[in-house]
């Protein structure tokens, strides 16, 4: 991050260098009271293939009292490992036992800071009981974060990844890391990660949040349905993806508006880096070797169309939200 998170050095410098880091966290009382906050909530709880993300499920006044009763028990760990930071996405996300679809594929998280200007943003990944592998565990791809450097944005039905062609290759490269209940996993936004199925006779309980830089503005990158090349950044409050979910966003591209009818601050045109997949997985057979470059591994860019109104993306949005670009 532009400046270090951590308290410990040697957390800051794995976290900088892996794109990720496992510490402790939480102390015993404190795995005991959310399992305990955890039971409350469970009743209200919808799973959709043995999977509760609680910032998807929620409404808005919901999302904020577990965000209350959440920081309640952990806002003291917080403010032992960190540095003075922003955080939000506060909530569950609970993977059923023996889950057979409960998978998440190799992807990375949104752009919610000025990463061109050195900011960074990484998600809080809090173990309530032991998430081994077979529990829905989590895995990464190391140093990903430095090579995998575009922005990331919403609505995701249009998104734009390079990673999409080749997940199934770049899942083969994860590196698993089982957790004991209390131990955290802080990783980069940009970092590729996965999580696999719950084969395991327990519910996987895990907390997470968005952290960011204190001084850090949060942002929204959101394609404009009304130059659908073209994705707009915006300053959002910290309340903002409170009151949202992932697919409110979709909701409002179809309706051809902006969340909340803001206006962005600035802009860029979306291009169509390519992964070359021979290139790529050399790279990958010879990371230990020799850290991956961008463009050793890119293939081609494809640049939009200068009309927005028969470019690629216009095409897209109107065949996937059956609307007039």
């Amino acid at each position: 991050m532009k400046a270090c998170i951590f308290k410990d050095n040697e957390a800051q410098k794995k976290f900088e260098e892996n794109g990720f880091v496992k510490f402790p966290f939480l102390n015993a009382d404190q795995c005991a009271a959310l399992r305990n906050l955890y039971e409350k909530q469970l009743p209200g709880m919808v799973f959709s293939n043995g999977l509760h993300i609680s910032v998807d499920a929620y409404a808005p006044e919901e999302k904020g009292k577990l965000k209350t009763a959440l920081l309640h028990l952990i806002e003291p760990s917080i403010a032992r490992c960190f540095k003075p930071v922003s955080h939000v996405h506060h909530g569950f996300i609970v993977k059923q036992s023996e889950s057979s679809q409960s998978q998440i594929s190799a992807h990375q998280d949104w752009t919610f800071v000025a990463e061109n200007e050195g900011f960074n943003s990484g998600t809080l990944w809090i173990a309530v009981n032991d998430v081994p592998k077979e529990r829905g565990g989590i895995g990464f791809l190391s140093g990903s974060h430095k090579w995998l450097s575009h922005t990331r944005y919403t609505p995701m039905e249009l998104a734009y990844n390079p990673i999409n062609e080749h997940r199934e290759l770049l899942a083969k490269h994860l590196v698993f890391e089982d957790l004991k209940a209390g131990e955290a996993v802080l990783w980069n936004h940009r970092t590729l990660h996965a999580s696999v199925a719950n084969s395991s006779k327990e519910d996987r309980m895990v907390v997470a949040m968005s952290l960011f830089p204190k001084d850090a503005q949060l942002k929204l990158h959101y394609q404009l349905p009304t130059a659908p090349d073209t994705v707009g950044i915006f300053d959002v409050d910290l309340e903002f993806y409170q009151r949202h979910k992932a697919t409110d966003f979709n909701l409002v591209y179809a309706q051809n508006k902006c969340p909340e009818g803001l206006i962005p601050v600035s802009s860029y045109p979306i291009t169509m880096a390519r992964l070359d997949a021979d290139k790529l997985e050399a790279a990958l057979n010879n990371s230990s070797q020799k850290p991956i470059e961008t463009n050793d591994i890119l293939m081609k860019n494809i640049e939009p169309s200068n009309d927005s109104n028969v470019g690629f993306w216009a095409r897209m949005s109107k065949i996937i939200f059956q609307k007039d670009a």
